[in-house]
């Protein structure tokens, strides 16, 4: 191993289950790029079990730096914690639960280095719950989509991250008034002055399970990202009314609400109007994530064929056209027909 590793691999544990954490470790581990430091922090003192399969891992791969929280401090600030002992060029993102496929470390190096103007970026990932077949998920590459796409959801999956350790002289760390969300609020922050990006493949499985903390903190979850949206429309310099801004956030973020079509077709044309005056922001990749937003809630009061009807002349009043939004729209009637 070179002197002095080019990623240090951060990932914080709580109280995974062994056989996940085992899986999450021995994949990074057998990563075909082998130039690389492991800080694991355990944030759970009881976590003993856990802890004593890291010490094992540990005395077999001396790559492996341990970090052991006295008290538990919660992700972000564990996650800053193994920044500052971090002395890779990158820092690249690993959790717990999940598995990265054996050369995710070799083709993100390979990209960051080609790209040097990039600071941050992602890669592609199945999604994949026990039982169940694995679900390709897709990240957008062009860093003026994702900007523009930061009002809808956070720009790069967390677990897939890697991002530069320094910019301009000063370590890159996450805000630590956000308790969840943090990768979010970090990235917005760096797109008000860099660029961001992601390779297409999925080179991350993301498990999906009920332990997890975007499950059991739901409500504080959605708060911090609902602060991450306010700072997103600062970034691409759009302000909305106080009651346009609640219907935005309510439509965007699953809060269960049913909308009528009329709301639908009224906000998403007038927000259009605005995104149409900035000249700076990709208007086909907004206008199509919320032609997706619309079918998927759309057939929750109405029969298929006013549905198509309506997402159709939603299509024409907004000049875009999304496929995905029309098969997701037969998708959600063929499951309520099944049920």
């Amino acid at each position: 191993m070179e002197h002095t590793p080019k990623v240090s691999v951060i990932m914080s544990v709580y109280k995974e289950k062994i056989e996940w954490l085992q899986e999450a470790i021995e994949s990074i581990l057998n990563q075909t790029f082998r130039h690389f430091e492991f800080i694991i922090i355990c944030d759970n003192p009881e976590y003993k079990e856990g802890l004593e399969c890291i010490e094992n891992y540990q005395k077999a791969d001396n790559r492996i730096k341990i970090i052991k929280n006295e008290l538990n401090i919660g992700l972000t600030k564990s996650l800053n914690k193994g920044i500052d002992l971090a002395i890779g060029k990158y820092i690249a993102r690993m959790d717990a639960d999940d598995f990265s496929y054996p050369r995710r470390f070799e083709k993100q190096v390979e990209f960051m280095e080609k790209h040097p103007y990039i600071v941050a970026s992602g890669t592609g990932a199945y999604w994949w719950r026990e039982g169940t077949r694995l679900i390709r998920a897709h990240r957008e590459s062009n860093s003026t989509v994702l900007r523009s796409l930061s009002v809808f959801e956070s720009p790069i999956y967390h677990p897939s991250a890697i991002f530069k350790r320094e910019i301009d002289g000063e370590l890159v760390k996450y805000n630590e008034s956000f308790k969840y969300s943090q990768d979010y609020a970090l990235w917005i922050s760096l797109m008000n002055n860099y660029s961001l990006s992601n390779i297409d493949e999925p080179l991350i499985r993301y498990r999906i399970s009920n332990q997890q903390i975007s499950s059991s903190h739901h409500i504080e979850q959605r708060q911090c990202a609902l602060r991450n949206q306010d700072s997103a429309f600062l970034l691409i310099g759009v302000s909305l009314s106080q009651e346009d801004n609640r219907f935005f956030k309510d439509l965007t973020r699953g809060t269960g609400i049913i909308f009528s079509k009329k709301e639908m077709e009224i906000f998403i044309n007038h927000f259009m109007m605005i995104i149409k005056e900035k000249k700076d922001l990709d208007y086909s990749s907004i206008a199509r994530y919320f032609l997706v937003i619309f079918a998927n809630n759309i057939y929750k009061n109405n029969s298929f064929v006013v549905s198509l009807i309506s997402l159709a002349r939603l299509c024409f009043n907004i000049r875009c056209f999304s496929l995905y939004s029309v098969l997701a729209l037969v998708s959600k009637y063929l499951r309520r027909s099944v049920n």
